[in-house]
């Protein structure tokens, strides 16, 4: 009977055993997928602050995508499309295809809304879908982080010592990345170097979030852009409402290097002129207002060629009262919205 016993005992430990090989064989083509997806998008991001790696993201992107949709095929990842933006990304890519008709470059809207939506939508939903514990979010965040300030501290060098540029010189490396776009990835950067700085309490960890804070900082007050100071700001109250610390602190370092640089006379003397010849941007809003105003629900389409199209942007600064007519019409619409 004892002997019986011990059998069945020793039966239902190797039964055991076997179930959890089974569970660990199937969780490890998931567990392969996860982390080759999760680490090509690393690079991607990694890559993404710097101009002239395009090669790179394509490969990283299509790849991690081409996984991504073996894994759904051969039922070995769960891939979820429930997200609080999964709506109004949906709609708002409904409304650019349903208007591609009126679209007054249809080749080049075509081409944007796949390459400039559809395919940063893909992204959203790789990351959500494979960066979902917070340990893969903060590899995300550090990922963001020493990208940009690399990419800050290649862009200063080679554009005030290499190049030899003064410093009173608004940062503008003339490539892919004009000095509007730069505050895109340092301002981002910032923020979430700071909402990481306040959970961690490692020294190391603190001292070089701190350091790519500051040169992705300085990268934004060298480009000059007001609308890039403007959204840091207003960042900060919004998403550190309650922390008073990290936001006086950010106010308090940066107001310091904004004095140290001479940048600043430049900054100045900008505001000095619109407050004289009045803000560059009005006739711009004049402008693209009068675009809106003929085509308020189907918009030009899309693509962002519409706008190098010298007739059309002709057209418009014409209707617009000649106090703010422009000499030379800004061929995008630059700072709209501010």
């Amino acid at each position: 009977m004892h002997a019986l016993k011990k059998t069945e005992s020793s039966g239902q430990g190797i039964t055991s055993v076997t179930h959890r090989q089974d569970l660990s064989a199937g969780r490890e083509p998931a567990f392969f997928i996860g982390t080759s997806i999760s680490f090509l998008i690393i690079i991607f991001l990694f890559f993404n602050s710097f101009p002239r790696t395009t090669a790179i993201k394509e490969i990283v992107f299509y790849l991690s995508l081409f996984i991504a949709l073996v894994g759904i095929a051969w039922h070995k990842i769960d891939f979820s499309f429930k997200t609080p933006l999964s709506w109004p990304l949906l709609f708002f890519t409904g409304w650019c295809l349903a208007t591609l008709p009126f679209a007054l470059n249809l080749q080049n809207s075509i081409h944007d809304i796949y390459a400039h939506l559809i395919k940063y939508i893909t992204l959203y939903f790789l990351i959500v879908n494979f960066f979902n514990t917070e340990r893969k979010l903060i590899y995300l965040i550090w990922t963001i982080v020493i990208s940009a300030a690399l990419f800050s501290l290649f862009a200063m060098v080679h554009f005030y010592f290499v190049s030899g540029n003064n410093l009173s010189i608004r940062l503008d490396p003339y490539w892919e990345i004009p000095c509007n776009i730069i505050g895109t990835i340092t301002v981002c950067s910032i923020i979430i170097a700071l909402s990481l700085l306040k959970k961690t309490r490692n020294v190391l960890y603190r001292g070089t979030l701190v350091f790519c804070s500051i040169l992705s900082g300085v990268a934004t007050i060298m480009t000059q852009t007001r609308g890039a100071f403007l959204a840091l700001f207003v960042s900060l109250i919004i998403l550190f409402p309650c922390n008073k610390k990290i936001i006086g602190a950010t106010v308090l370092v940066f107001g310091l290097i904004f004095l140290i640089l001479p940048t600043k006379n430049g900054i100045l003397e900008r505001v000095r002129f619109n407050m004289v010849c009045g803000n560059e941007r009005i006739p711009i809003i004049y402008c693209f207002s009068e675009m809106v105003k003929d085509h308020p629900i189907t918009g030009i389409g899309f693509g962002l060629s519409t706008y190098l199209n010298d007739s059309l942007i002709d057209q418009y600064n014409n209707r617009v009262p000649k106090k703010f007519k422009q000499a030379i019409p800004v061929k995008a619409p630059h700072n709209f919205i501010l």
